[in-house]
C-alpha cells in the first residue's frame, strides 16, 4: 500500500468527536441523586461529585432546570499553552497512553501464563498419546487459520495523521470473546499483536478492493488488508459472525436481567415471606416499592458505580465544557410522585448549549422508555457526533482573535440534525474564544448590579474569591450570571473560566476551597452567611454586591472610583441607546486592556498630563494587579503572541493603540508609524493580521484613513499607500468600501493627485524592504 493510499485512507477513516461523554443521572428516593450512564466510558470524574454537579438543589420547586460545570481541571487555574487545539488533542493521547498500558498488562499476564504452563510441562515426566494428539490437533487448527486469514494489519491511533505496521505478512485473526489480532511467527499461536474488546456498537467499514477497517472503543482505527477477494470476503464473513452472535448475546443477558428484575417484585407482590400476612393495602405498596429499589436496583447502581469510579480523572485530557438538562415530570407510581431525570453532554468545546432542544427531546425520552436510557444514551451519543467540524473550530487562540474582528471571514458552521425526523438547525460560531459560552448577556448583569459592578469588575481583575448566591431561583440562570460576568475581563486575560464554577453546593465545596480566586454560583442561602468563603458576594435575587469587610479598605472608596463611575456611566448609557452586546464586551475589553497596559506601562495617553492625571488615579489598583495571576498570565500570552503575529518588525498593538488615543502627533511621528506599516505588511497573512486592529465595531479603518486630512503631503502619501496595499486583498478592500463617503472621496482623490509621487515613495519602500531582508 502506498503512502498516498495511506494518507487517503487516514482522512477518510478518522473521526473527531464533538461530544466527549453523555451522563445519565435521576433521583433515587433510596439512593439519592444517581448517575446511572456514562458513555461511551467512564468520564473519570466521581459518581459521588458528578451527581451532585448535575441534579441541582431546590428541584422540586421546578418542572426543569440546567447546571453548567466544568471538568479535568488539572488543578491548574491557567493552561499553559496558548494554542486551544493542543488540549483538545492531550486527551486521544492520554487515551492512547491507556491502551498501551492495557496492552502491556495484558502481553504480561500472558508470560505469566505461559511461563506456568511451560513449569508445569517441565514437572511431567512426558506427554501421554492422547496429548500429543490434541496438540498436533491444535497446531494444524492454528496453520489453516493462519493460511485462511493471512494479512496486513494497520493501525491509526486518534491522534495521529498516518497508519503504522503491526507485525508482517502473516498475522491473521483469532474471534474469541474479542477479536484478537495474532502474529502468524509464533508457533503456537498465542502472540497477540493488538485485541479489540466487543462493543455492541462495533462496525466494519469497507474502504477500498480488500481493504477493510473498524475502530475500537478509543477511536483508534484498525485496518485489514487481504491478498485476495477471497481471503477478503471470508473475514468479512468472520466478522459479521461474530459480531452476531456476540450481540445476540448482549441483547439475551439484558433480556434475562430485566425478567429476574420482574421475579423478584413479583415475589414480593404475591406475599413471599409473610409479607402480605403483616401489611395493609397502603403498606404493601410501599413494601412492594422499596424490594424493588433496595433489592434489584440499589445494590446494581453502587456496584456500577464501583466499576466506573475506578476510571481515575484525566491528568492530560482537554479541559470539558459541560452541560446538563434536568426534568421533573409526576408519576403517582414513583415515591413521593415525582420522577427527576438528569442528561448531560461534556465537550472539550463551548458551543454544547446549540445542542439544548437535541438534548431536551432526548431526556423526555428516558422518562417514555425508563428501561432504555442506555440505548438513548447511545442514540445521542452517536447523533451529535455524526458531523465532523474539528479542522474548522481547532484554531488557536491568535487565530480565532482575527477572524472574529473580521467580518467578512466565516463565523458561523451551519448544518441540521434530524431527530424522530424533525430537522433541527444547528449554529456553531467557530471564533469563540476559551471563556466564552453561548447566551450570556454583560447588557442584563450591567442592568442588574447598575454601577455596583464596577466591584465585581475590580474582584475578577484582581484574583478575589467570589460567590453569586442565587436563592430561590434557578440554578440555570445563576450559572449564565456567573459566566456573563467574566467577560468583563475576558479578553484581554485568558483561562479565568478555569478558575469558575458557575454551580455549586455544600457539598462540592472540596472541589473550589483551594483554587485561588475562584467565582462560584449556588443557590444555597448558607454561602452568604459564611464570609470565610467569600471577598465580594453577589446576591443575584436582590441585586446587590457586597465587600467582606476585611476588605472594605482595599476595595472601597479607592482612588480609581471616580475612574470607574465614569467608565460604567458610559456604558450604562450606551446600553439605553440600543448598543449591542458585542459592543458593550468590546467597550469593557477596551478597559480592562487599558487598565493592565497601565500596570505594564504600555499604554498610549492623549498627552502627558492625561497620562500622568490617569496613572496616579489608578496607583492603588496597579500596584495590586501586579501581584495578581492573571496579570502574569497576561504578560506570559502578549510573548506567546508576538513569537505566533505574522507581523514580526514592529509593535503593532502599541502603534495602534497610538493611532486611535494619541492626539499629539508631529507631522515625522505620524509618518515614520505609516512607514513602519510599509515596511513590515507586505504578505496577505500580514494584511489580514494588521486588519484585525482595526474592528469594524470601533471605526474600522477610520484612524488611518482620517489622515488623507492631513496638512502634511508627506502624511497623505502615508497614508495613501498603506489603504493602497490594504486594498489589494478582498478583505482590505471591503473596509475601504465601507469608510464613510467623504473618507473614500479623499483616498480616491490622494491616489490621483499624488499620482508619481505615491509611485516613487511605493519604490522607494521596496528599496527598504530589500535591503531590510
Amino acid at each position: 500500500m502506498t503512502n498516498n493510499n495511506n494518507d487517503q485512507e487516514t482522512k477518510s477513516s478518522k473521526r473527531t468527536r464533538n461530544v466527549n461523554y453523555i451522563l445519565f443521572g435521576d433521583f433515587d428516593a433510596f439512593s439519592g441523586n444517581t448517575v446511572r450512564c456514562q458513555y461511551p466510558r467512564p468520564c473519570g470524574t466521581l459518581s459521588e461529585t458528578l451527581q451532585e454537579l448535575m441534579i441541582p438543589d431546590g428541584l422540586h420547586n421546578l418542572e426543569e432546570d440546567f447546571t453548567i460545570f466544568f471538568l479535568r481541571r488539572n488543578n491548574k487555574t491557567y493552561p499553559e499553552l496558548l494554542s486551544t487545539d493542543q488540549f483538545i488533542e492531550s486527551d486521544e493521547e492520554y487515551e492512547e497512553m491507556e491502551r498501551k498500558t492495557k496492552l502491556k498488562e495484558e502481553s504480561e499476564k500472558q508470560k505469566e501464563t505461559e511461563n506456568s504452563e511451560q513449569n508445569q510441562d517441565k514437572d511431567q515426566l512426558g506427554l501421554t498419546k492422547e496429548e500429543e494428539k490434541e496438540k498436533e490437533k491444535e497446531k494444524k487448527i492454528i496453520e489453516e487459520k493462519k493460511t485462511k486469514d493471512m494479512f496486513f494489519v494497520y493501525f491509526c491511533s486518534s491522534t495521529e495523521e498516518s497508519w503504522s505496521t503491526l507485525g508482517n505478512s502473516k498475522n491473521w485473526i483469532n474471534f474469541d470473546e474479542n477479536i484478537k489480532i495474532m502474529s502468524g511467527d509464533a508457533t503456537d499461536g498465542k502472540e497477540i499483536l493488538f485485541e479489540v474488546e466487543w462493543y455492541n456498537d462495533l462496525k466494519l467499514e469497507n474502504h477500498e478492493n480488500n481493504f477493510y477497517v473498524f475502530f475500537d472503543k478509543l477511536d483508534n482505527t484498525i485496518g485489514c488488508k487481504f491478498f485476495s477477494n477471497e481471503k477478503a470476503n471470508n473475514f468479512k464473513t468472520l466478522f459479521e459472525t461474530f459480531h452476531q452472535k456476540k450481540l445476540e448475546k448482549y441483547q439475551s443477558e439484558r433480556n434475562n436481567n430485566k425478567r429476574e428484575g420482574e421475579g423478584q417484585v413479583e415475589g414480593v407482590e404475591k406475599g413471599n415471606g409473610n409479607v402480605m400476612g403483616k401489611v395493609d393495602k397502603k403498606g404493601h405498596n410501599d413494601e412492594l416499592r422499596k424490594g424493588r429499589d433496595i433489592n434489584l436496583e440499589r445494590v446494581q447502581i453502587k456496584e456500577k458505580e464501583k466499576e466506573m469510579d475506578k476510571i481515575k480523572e484525566n491528568p492530560n485530557g482537554p479541559f470539558l465544557y459541560c452541560m446538563c438538562y434536568v426534568k421533573t415530570i409526576k408519576d403517582d407510581q414513583a415515591v413521593r410522585g415525582t420522577r427527576y431525570h438528569a442528561l448531560a453532554i461534556a465537550s472539550k468545546f463551548q458551543f454544547i448549549s446549540i445542542f439544548k432542544p437535541i438534548l431536551m427531546l432526548h431526556l423526555d425520552k428516558t422518562f417514555q422508555k425508563k428501561d432504555s436510557y442506555e440505548e438513548i444514551v447511545a442514540d445521542l451519543y452517536k447523533l451529535l457526533n455524526s458531523f465532523e467540524i474539528g479542522e474548522q473550530i481547532q484554531l488557536i487562540e491568535q487565530q480565532k482573535q482575527i477572524n472574529r474582528t473580521l467580518t467578512q471571514l466565516p463565523q458561523v458552521y451551519t448544518t441540521e440534525l434530524a431527530v424522530d425526523n424533525i430537522q433541527i438547525p444547528i449554529r456553531i460560531p467557530l471564533n469563540m474564544l476559551e471563556d466564552e459560552m453561548l447566551n450570556l448577556s454583560l447588557i442584563s448583569l450591567v442592568n442588574d448590579f447598575q454601577e455596583s459592578i464596577m466591584v465585581l469588575f475590580n474582584a475578577i481583575l484582581m484574583n478575589k474569591r467570589i460567590i453569586f448566591v442565587g436563592y430561590e431561583l434557578s440554578a440555570g440562570f445563576v450559572c449564565e450570571t456567573v459566566l456573563s460576568s467574566i467577560l468583563m475581563v475576558c479578553p484581554p486575560l485568558r483561562g479565568v473560566i478555569r478558575r469558575t464554577f458557575p454551580y455549586a453546593n455544600l457539598p462540592t465545596i472540596g472541589l473550589f476551597e483551594n483554587v485561588p480566586g475562584y467565582i462560584v454560583g449556588t443557590t444555597n442561602p448558607l454561602f452568604a452567611t459564611k464570609n470565610r468563603y467569600w471577598d465580594v458576594l453577589c446576591d443575584v435575587k436582590k441585586k446587590a454586591i457586597q465587600i467582606n469587610p476585611d476588605l472594605l479598605s482595599e476595595m472601597q472608596n479607592t482612588p480609581y472610583h471616580e475612574y470607574d463611575q465614569n467608565f460604567i456611566k458610559s456604558v450604562m448609557y450606551s446600553i439605553t441607546n440600543l448598543s449591542s452586546e458585542n459592543e458593550i464586551r468590546f467597550m469593557f475589553q477596551e478597559y480592562a486592556t487599558h487598565v493592565l497596559l497601565m500596570t505594564s506601562q504600555d499604554e498610549a495617553f492623549i498627552n502627558k498630563n492625561t497620562q500622568q492625571l490617569e496613572t496616579s488615579a489608578n496607583q492603588s489598583r496597579i500596584g495590586l494587579l501586579k501581584n495578581t495571576d492573571n496579570f502574569k498570565t497576561f504578560l506570559q500570552d502578549r510573548e506567546i503572541r508576538k513569537s505566533l503575529l505574522n507581523i514580526k518588525g514592529m509593535d503593532t498593538s502599541l502603534l495602534t493603540r497610538q493611532l486611535y488615543i494619541k492626539k499629539d502627533f508631529g507631522h515625522n511621528e505620524l509618518f515614520k508609524i505609516f512607514e513602519q506599516f510599509l515596511l513590515n505588511i507586505n504578505t496577505e497573512e500580514q494584511c489580514l493580521e494588521f486588519l484585525s486592529y482595526f474592528p469594524e465595531s470601533k471605526g474600522g479603518l477610520y484612524p488611518i484613513a482620517v489622515n488623507l486630512f492631513h496638512s502634511s503631503e508627506f502624511v497623505r502619501l502615508g497614508v495613501a499607500a498603506v489603504l493602497k496595499r490594504l486594498d489589494s486583498i478582498k478583505t482590505g478592500s471591503g473596509l475601504i468600501t465601507g469608510l464613510n463617503m467623504f473618507l473614500l472621496l479623499a483616498y480616491e482623490r490622494n491616489i490621483r493627485y499624488l499620482g508619481e509621487k505615491l509611485e516613487k515613495f511605493e519604490k522607494l519602500i521596496k528599496k527598504k524592504i530589500k535591503s531590510k531582508n
